[in-house]
Parts: structure tokens; sequence; C-alpha cells
């Protein structure tokens, strides 16, 4: 037993050495475009019923094929199945704004016999979700 209480007083004082050695820094903010790409012009419907999935990913395509921006979910409910983020880009839900995820499986592509998550970006950068809405 004193050797287990040794080898724990050993690595916690290990741990506590290894912190005092790491900084805490501040990650760079993602630097996006100002140009703003709102859903509903895209055919996003927020009544919480229409399936919002296509209107979200060519909205946040065509903010993508601009150089980036943002992707405005304006107030009202948005049901959605899986999509993806793209680099330099801003998913902004407004306050009052709502991304349901739907719960019928069957939109939700499989992958490697895993479902897709509903909001994924691969080899992106400078990704941002924010706004007082509620995913």
């Amino acid at each position: 037993m004193n050797h287990y209480k040794s080898f724990v007083v050993a690595l916690a004082s290990l741990c506590f050495v290894l912190a005092e050695n790491v900084r805490a820094e501040n990650p760079p903010l993602p630097v996006i475009p100002t140009n703003t790409f709102n859903v509903t012009k895209y055919s996003g419907v927020g009544d919480g019923k229409t399936l919002n999935t296509a209107a979200i990913q060519k909205t946040i395509d065509a903010a993508s094929a601009a150089g980036g921006g943002i992707v405005l979910i304006p107030e009202g409910k948005f049901l959605t199945g899986p999509f993806t983020l793209a680099s330099s880009i801003n998913l902004h839900l407004d306050k009052g704004a709502t991304v349901s995820i739907s719960d019928d499986m069957k939109n939700h592509p499989v992958t490697n016999n895993r479902y897709q998550d509903c909001i994924t970006a691969s080899d992106a950068h400078d990704v941002e979700i924010s706004g007082e809405g509620t995913i």
C-alpha cells in the first residue's frame, strides 16, 4: 500500500510540474467575412415542421463559394438533419431561433456503419457558432 501511495504522490507532483510549465493562451478568434446569408433566402422555413437540411446546406455552400460569411438562422424553429459547416463560416442563431435535430433516423446518413453527426466540419478553419438562439 505504501508503494501505491508513493506512486500517487509522485504522479500528482509530476502533473503539477507539467501544469506549471503550460501557459494558458487565448486562441485567435476566427476570421470570417461579414457577408450575411439568410437561410430563409435559400428556402428555409422556420415553422418547426419543415425539414430544412437542404436549405441550411445550400446557404452554407453559397457562403463558402463567396469566400465565407455569416449563415443567419433568424427567429423561428428550423428542423434539420445533418449538415456540414465550411471554412470561414459563422453559423449565427438570432434571438428566438431554434435549430432542432430531426429524430427521424431516415434523415441521418450512415457512413462506416455509423450515423453522421448533426453538425460537422471537416478540414475547416475559422468556424464559429454564435448568437442567442438554441440548438
